[in-house]
């Protein structure tokens, strides 16, 4: 058989010989899970009074993620944990007025009614099909720098208090709370939470999956 010969004629070598290849992979690229994640990501700002809403003076800032049609999931410690406050969360240059919906401080996830947001709800992941070591990506707004874009893997699954949370080497910090981590197909894995100052990179997250219990724990 004249090899040279069937490799120019742009048949499959595969194809010739009677046997399939393995495929490439068709998860997204990085840029393509930024674009699809960037739909679902908003930062929130609370604020004291109408006129430090009228001058952006807030009280506190964080992230947040739509989960629903006008509905944002974010931390607990970001909205309630401090003085009584209004919440308003941007997206794609708007700023929108919000109102608590529910809550549940033990695992320090929240929700928001936020009408006429016209950002698009996240694809929920199921905490039970991710494995230490998968690529993730994190999303929000670190020290109010909006749609921040972190890669990593799962470094571990921690229980505690009978709730495995997710530990990552994707980045966060302060103001990323409540932003999204997501998976390598650019669904919503889990609601980034906090770090862990006692080492590096240590970075934590709760399954979003979590957020289908929040009617019946919302203290």
């Amino acid at each position: 058989m004249n090899w040279k010969i069937i490799a120019l004629t742009g048949i499959p070598l595969a194809a010739l010989l009677g046997f399939a290849l393995p495929s490439a992979s068709r998860a997204p690229t990085p840029a393509q899970v930024f674009k699809l994640a960037s739909r679902h990501v908003v930062e929130i700002h609370t604020y004291k009074s109408d006129a430090d809403i009228a001058g952006d003076l807030f009280l506190d800032q964080g992230s947040g993620v739509v989960i629903a049609p006008n509905v944002v999931a974010s931390n607990c410690h970001v909205l309630i944990d401090r003085e009584a406050a209004t919440p308003y969360v941007f997206f794609d240059d708007a700023k929108y007025k919000a109102s608590l919906r529910e809550v549940d401080r033990t695992r320090d996830l929240c929700t928001l009614d936020v009408p006429k947001l016209p950002a698009q709800p996240a694809k929920i992941a199921l905490q039970s099909d991710a494995e230490v070591g998968d690529v993730v990506y994190t999303l929000g707004s670190p020290a109010g720098r909006s749609l921040s874009f972190a890669q990593g893997i799962i470094a571990a699954l921690r229980e505690d208090a009978g709730t495995t949370y997710i530990q990552t080497t994707a980045a966060i910090s302060s103001g990323s709370s409540g932003g999204g981590l997501f998976d390598a197909r650019g669904n919503l894995l889990g609601i980034t939470g906090w770090i862990d100052d006692g080492g590096e990179n240590l970075n934590f997250a709760i399954p979003a999956e979590l957020l289908g219990e929040l009617p019946k724990r919302t203290t």
